[in-house]
């Protein structure tokens, strides 16, 4: 068992993505997570209140994670590239953590304002790659929703298992979506 002393929320929260990989997110439970931890489950109480606590700390880490490798790929770039690299390193970020995906699209009652603000800065960063193209502030705003979108649809139809014809891979699909948005983008107001 693991000693009282040795766990933190960094462990209950890695644990939680292993079983959401294993089970679904849907399946993960105090119970199970204490399982997995060797633990009694009361002990999960010292760290969160319920399950919906503990999504909002998993979600917070999913963003945190995100938001760096979002910033170091588009370090330094601009345009049309910065873009390119944006989805691609969201749709991987996404695929490689499938089983959790939804915790970046999802906004516990009453909203937790951690969350909030690592969800913020996600959204400023692709904010400040299309406001290097558009100045207007209404134009920004419906370019950002356009784009987040458009790789949220594409990722969860890709997840639910379409784009099935083989005459089109998904990643002709995938960069031609970005390409069109980016000529869209582009447009003058």
């Amino acid at each position: 068992m693991i000693k009282k002393r040795n766990l933190t929320k960094e462990k209950i929260i890695t644990t939680v993505l292993i079983l959401a990989q294993e089970i679904g997110l849907h399946h993960v439970s105090f119970p199970r997570i204490a399982e997995r931890l060797e633990i009694k489950p009361p002990s999960l109480y010292n760290h969160f209140k319920n399950m919906d606590d503990v999504k909002v700390a998993t979600a917070i880490y999913l963003y945190k994670e995100l938001n760096t490798q979002l910033e170091a790929a588009i370090e330094k770039k601009k345009g049309a590239e910065a873009i390119q690299l944006y989805a691609h390193v969201y749709r991987d970020f996404a695929y490689e953590n499938y089983a959790v995906y939804e915790l970046l699209n999802w906004m516990p009652s009453p909203r937790n304002n951690d969350l909030l603000t690592v969800a913020r800065e996600s959204l400023h960063i692709i904010k400040d790659l299309i406001a290097e193209q558009v100045s207007n502030q209404k134009r920004l705003l419906i370019m950002s929703r356009i784009f987040r979108s458009q790789l949220h649809g594409f990722i969860t139809l890709k997840q639910l298992g379409y784009f099935q014809k083989a005459e089109v891979s998904d990643e002709e699909t995938f960069e031609t979506m970005i390409a069109e948005y980016i000529i869209q983008l582009g447009r003058k107001e």
